[in-house]
């Protein structure tokens, strides 16, 4: 389930706060973490009609390179992969469990949506890996 499903209400600090509790501390450290100069990304809400709900999309170098929701307690990261991609990720040293769900995943017209959920700042370390993977190849 996403949180920050009322368009009127826009994801400011206070309410991604609200929405997220301790949780928090997980989008501020990827927010600060990815809008330094090592990445220089930029966070952009916006509201989807089609899953009524807030989501960032985080970019680099004008090139989407994921989708962030927010979760009652967790952060949900999307990214689109081709196979390729995906072989290149099984190679990256990140936790089996990350492994496991991006396998799972079936390919639509060739590219691979790949959820992922962070909900501990000890997985942040793999997400930060896959970033990389996205951004250099």
């Amino acid at each position: 389930m996403t949180l920050l499903n009322n368009f009127e209400i826009f994801p400011s600090k206070e309410v991604l706060q609200s929405a997220l509790g301790e949780a928090y501390s997980i989008f501020e450290d990827i927010e600060t973490q990815l809008t330094q100069d090592d990445f220089g990304f930029s966070f952009n809400w916006y509201y989807s009609i089609e899953i009524k709900s807030w989501m960032c999309k985080v970019c680099g170098h004008k090139k989407n390179i994921f989708l962030l929701s927010v979760g009652a307690g967790y952060i949900k990261t999307i990214f689109v992969f081709s196979e390729k991609d995906l072989n290149m990720i099984a190679e990256l040293n990140i936790d089996d469990q990350i492994k496991n769900v991006i396998f799972k995943i079936k390919p639509i017209r060739n590219m691979f949506t790949v959820s992922l959920i962070f909900y501990k700042k000890e997985q942040l370390a793999d997400l930060y890996k896959i970033i990389g993977y996205k951004v250099n190849g």
